[in-house]
């Protein structure tokens, strides 16, 4: 008979813990900074900052090993950024992050002239809170400017409500176009109406130090809710609508109940609904069965 002796090993696993870091130049004091690491896997992290007219260094840490990292910033007065100085993603650097921290992730900010302003006009039923983007670029592959406007308290007014924007550091030697996005209301770029298009070729440019007033319109709407395997609700997930003839996107997250309501679409007939979860493939929606899509009573609603 042979006796052996076993030794009980114990292994500590934890999970790796890198950061991204770096330093932010050339923003004023005051200015709202927004930076963020993100990767296609769905790993996203966010750090919000605020000018202090100095150099900032900033770490975003609590980030899984990922090799293709970037991280981009926005900031009040100046283009959207990422990094390594691009202003879109196709051209920005990617961040291995697979086996180590990376440091020196560096932006620089110079300040333009150059400013638009203008009223962004909220229709009359309008609701408190409600946010509006508008953006400002000279060409689909340059910098873009972007800035938002929150109405502050429900709207009233037959006519609407005028809610400020300003648009600053902007090249004035250059013309842009302006495009507005929101959950709520229909997208589109001025071409020197407030209502404004959807389509990029009846845009009209306008040059910097301009007042320019935009309008919002409600447009048509999808609801509905999203279940589990057992009929339960869930809350928190995104769910999207894309047209393929209009290349529109409109989205929304299901609240507690699992309700949602995408607005602001365009009128068309090939909008594909479909439920989004990290990690897990699409659930689109289909009239006559969930066609891998655990989504129930969902209804195409237009006003």
């Amino acid at each position: 008979m042979t006796v052996v002796n076993e030794a009980v090993v114990d292994f500590t696993l934890t999970e790796p813990n890198f950061s991204i870091s770096g330093k932010l130049t050339g923003i004023p004091q005051g200015k709202k900074i927004q930076i963020t690491a993100w990767s296609l896997s769905n790993q996203t992290k966010t750090k919000s900052l605020i000018g202090t007219g100095e150099a900032i260094n900033y770490t975003i840490s609590g980030l899984k090993p990922d090799p293709g990292m970037y991280v981009d910033v926005i900031c009040e007065g100046f283009p959207y950024q990422i990094y390594n100085g691009k202003f879109r993603m196709s051209d920005a650097d990617i961040i291995d992050l697979s086996t180590a921290n990376s440091d020196n992730i560096d932006f620089t900010f110079v300040k333009q002239s150059g400013q638009i302003t203008g009223n962004i006009i909220y229709p009359d039923g309008a609701l408190s809170g409600e946010t509006v983007f508008v953006s400002a670029f000279s060409s689909l592959n340059s910098e873009r400017y972007e800035v938002s406007a929150v109405l502050d308290e429900n709207c009233t007014l037959i006519n609407g409500c005028e809610v400020p924007y300003l648009i600053d550091g902007v090249d004035p030697s250059k013309s842009l176009y302006l495009f507005v996005s929101s959950d709520q209301y229909k997208s589109s770029y001025y071409n020197g109406t407030s209502g404004g298009t959807i389509y990029l070729y009846e845009a009209v440019k306008v040059n910097t130090n301009q007042t320019i007033n935009l309008g919002l319109t409600r447009g048509l709407s999808f609801s509905g809710a999203v279940y589990d395997t057992d009929g339960l609700p869930v809350p928190e997930i995104d769910v999207e609508a894309w047209s393929q003839s209009l290349a529109s996107l409109g989205k929304a997250k299901t609240d507690k109940s699992g309700l949602f309501a995408i607005y602001g679409l365009e009128k068309t007939d090939d909008y594909i609904v479909y439920a989004i979860q990290a990690a897990i493939a699409p659930y689109y929606y289909n009239s006559l069965s969930t066609c891998e899509v655990r989504m129930q009573q969902i209804q195409s609603i237009r006003k």
